[in-house]
């Protein structure tokens, strides 16, 4: 409920009319509009609800009693004697439903109810207007309007004795007349000629209508003698039904939207002035005038002040009739959804959602809403049963302390109507009650507190519910642990680092910042519980780790890790790779040992392709494609293993090894290495260098070298560890 919003379309003009003279007098003369008896104004009263037996407001959430789909588009309601009275869109017929089950009772003419009958044509170029017994549908009088011409009736509107019945002549809007039928006899009492009738409305003993016969104009005539009082042109194309209020006429037209007359001179008082060109017949209160304008709701003070304004969200879905009942405005729309309002505020109490446009005034009887839908169907909304709320508070800090302000919020509560009261009440604390929504509260003593939050609703309903709050002494700093794993990392390994070890005695640890030595980037540029780092030199390095907890409080602390050089170096090379089949190609596994007061086990596996056989190794054991050798190194020495093979065909072939081992006695810490040599067999010739052809194979010392390239897949490590095991010298 915004004032227009000026992106979505032009901001409101509105012209107000100084008084003259005549309207001193209208005003001087203003007498409260006595209530006229049966049905004198569209949709029966100045509120337009439809029925006058209106006893409550219902709502604001409603949920459907019934609902009939008659199968024909539907206009209006009335809601009268227990009866909902559907008039057919685009007919002048209708039916009756039995207003609390809807079942249907009969249909036929309807027109306007009044004084206990229904009134109707059976079409809109008939000129015979029937009296209806609603109870049964059944016609028990019909009265033929004469008057020399072929016209047709055009509008019903009753009051005391009488009809009002206006007649235009076939085939113009421009040419009719008004005629007063006595209810009685049928006599007609009175004609009022030249008149092209619009809606009507009858106040004070006096008819107001528009009239169409040339330019439109607004008509007072004698409702005892159809003499006229005044008329006064509208300067508009198009014009609705008027609603009368005490002294003032309201009249809804297509050009200024929303006007007021004076009802006792025609004095114009005033002009409301939208952009867009949708019009309603206002709902008129002793306070407001409620009027469906463009494609919204303007509520209107009786002096055209703005007090609220209602815009429908889907844009070209204009309203249909509004109607008021005690504090709630009701209507429909196109967007197929039936709204409920605050008369005072226009706020939206609840909205029902249907599948098709709403185009009719709606009924407020019986505690009830009636309205119905383009595509035939009516329904019967009645108050959903008020709901007890469901309270709910959260508050924050999640651990407050002595003299921190801490905030608790209500806003999680529900209810299936609305929230007006949050009552809160602090029990065991030297806090007062406070009230509010969102609240805040400082404890000046630690310990568990009880906070209790009661809402009530707009039905006066309430529910309570209560939380303990743990306020704790004043903020500790948190303390920052570091640990990493490996516990001595090489060179080249991911180190992780883990902060997680990390406390706040009082909160808990928001932030995690990590500054590493050697990192390019100096300061804590690394964020995480858990961070991982690889050195690229061997060294003492620092690392420095950075907490802060949930009240901004830092503490910091540092970890020298020590990298070492790598402490095992294997390199698997080929001395003669390409061969003929007539020779032998040697491949060597060399092996550093960095220790110095350890040896290392080494176990090379060599797993050889088809067409590739093992001459000779030193130590071996053979398998299937498979040989093993074993070697010792003692500390800071290096040894190597070499293998003879032989090409059984001519061809490339990956010859893949895999070097299992372990530092000293602990065989429970188990490495592996793994790299491959491609050898090159032809059939015959060769440039290989032949140097160490003829020589055995034998375990011998080596020069230093770099890593090969890994080769995965060789061999399950679990039976070679086993084999290893086995193999190595007892004491």
């Amino acid at each position: 409920m915004t004032f227009l919003d000026p992106t979505r379309r032009r901001l409101l003009q509105y012209v107000p009319v100084v008084l003259g003279a005549g309207s001193q007098i209208d005003v001087a003369q203003a007498a409260e509009n006595s209530r006229a008896e049966g049905w004198p104004m569209a949709q029966h009263d100045k509120k337009r609800t439809s029925s006058s037996d209106v006893l409550e407001a219902p709502g604001p959430q409603l949920e459907t009693e019934w609902s009939r789909n008659l199968g024909d588009p539907i206009g209006d309601i009335m809601a009268v004697d227990g009866t909902v009275f559907a008039t057919i869109l685009g007919s002048t017929n209708g039916l009756a439903l039995n207003a609390e089950t809807g079942e249907g009772i009969w249909s036929g003419p309807i027109e306007t109810y009044h004084n206990g009958y229904i009134y109707g044509q059976n079409s809109y170029y008939g000129d015979t207007i029937h009296q209806i017994d609603p109870s049964n549908g059944e016609i028990r009088w019909s009265k033929t309007i004469e008057t020399g011409n072929s016209e047709y009736v055009s509008r019903l509107i009753g009051n005391r004795d009488s009809i009002i019945v206006a007649v235009k002549e076939d085939g113009s809007q421009r040419t009719g007349s008004l005629h007063s039928i006595s209810i009685d006899d049928q006599r007609q009492q009175w004609v009022h000629d030249r008149v092209s009738v619009g809606g009507m409305a009858i106040a004070d003993g006096s008819v107001y209508f528009a009239d169409y016969a040339g330019p439109i104009s607004l008509h007072s005539i004698d409702l005892d003698d159809g003499t006229s009082n005044w008329d006064i042109e509208v300067n508009s194309f198009d014009v609705g039904t008027p609603t009368v209020q005490g002294n003032t006429i309201y009249l809804p037209n297509s050009d200024a939207d929303l006007m007021a007359f004076g009802a006792n001179l025609g004095t114009k008082k005033w002009e409301f002035n939208t952009p867009d060109d949708n019009f309603g017949s206002p709902a008129v209160t002793d306070e407001y005038v409620v009027s469906p304008l463009g494609e919204g709701v303007f509520c209107l003070s009786q002096d055209m002040g703005i007090n609220w304004e209602f815009q429908v969200e889907e844009d070209w879905a204009p309203v249909g009739g509004v109607a008021v009942v005690r504090d709630k405005v009701y209507f429909g729309a196109r967007d197929g959804n039936f709204y409920v309002l605050d008369l005072h505020t226009g706020e939206e109490l609840n909205r029902f959602e249907t599948d098709s446009e709403i185009v009719g005034s709606p009924a407020i009887a019986y505690n009830k809403v009636y309205f119905g839908t383009e595509d035939g169907t009516v329904y019967a909304l009645t108050d959903q049963p008020n709901k007890r709320p469901d309270p709910d508070f959260s508050y924050s800090p999640r651990n407050p302390r002595v003299d921190t302000e801490v905030t608790f919020d209500a806003s999680e509560s529900t209810d299936d109507r609305s929230i007006v009261e949050y009552d809160w009440t602090f029990g065991n604390s030297n806090l007062g009650p406070g009230t509010g929504e969102i609240v805040s509260k400082v404890f000046e003593t630690p310990g568990r507190k009880d906070v209790e939050l009661t809402v009530t609703d707009d039905q006066d309903a309430s529910a309570t519910i209560s939380k303990s709050v743990d306020v704790v002494r004043a903020n500790q700093v948190p303390e920052a642990i570091i640990s990493h794993s490996p516990n001595e990392p090489e060179v080249g390994d991911s180190v992780t680092f883990e902060g997680t070890a990390s406390s706040d005695p009082d909160g808990t640890i928001e932030k995690y910042e990590w500054d590493i030595d050697q990192d390019p980037n100096p300061g804590y540029h690394i964020d995480g519980d858990v961070v991982e780092y690889s050195f690229e030199s061997p060294g003492d390095k620092n690392v420095k780790l950075r907490v802060t907890d949930d009240d901004g409080l830092e503490a910091s602390t540092e970890k020298q890790v020590t990298v070492v050089q790598q402490q095992v170096n294997f390199e698997f090379t080929g001395t003669q790779t390409e061969i003929t089949l007539d020779e032998d190609a040697i491949i060597t596994l060399s092996i550093v040992n960095y220790l110095s007061n350890k040896e290392v086990t080494v176990q090379l596996v060599i797993n050889t392709p088809s067409g590739i056989s093992v001459s000779s190794v030193a130590g071996a054991d053979s398998g299937s494609n498979q040989y093993n050798a074993v070697e010792t190194i003692d500390p800071a020495s290096q040894s190597s293993i070499s293998i003879r093979l032989a090409a059984n065909e001519p061809g490339e072939f990956d010859v893949g090894g895999i070097a299992i081992w372990y530092r000293g006695d602990d065989e429970d810490d188990v490495n592996r290495y793994t790299d491959s040599v491609t050898i090159q067999a032809q059939s015959e010739g060769g440039s290989a260098d032949r140097s160490d052809q003829n020589g055995d194979p034998t375990s011998s010392e080596a020069p230093g070298f770099g890593i090969g390239t890994a080769l995965g897949g060789v061999a399950g490590s679990s039976a070679l560890i086993k084999w290893l095991h086995d193999r190595r010298p007892r004491e």
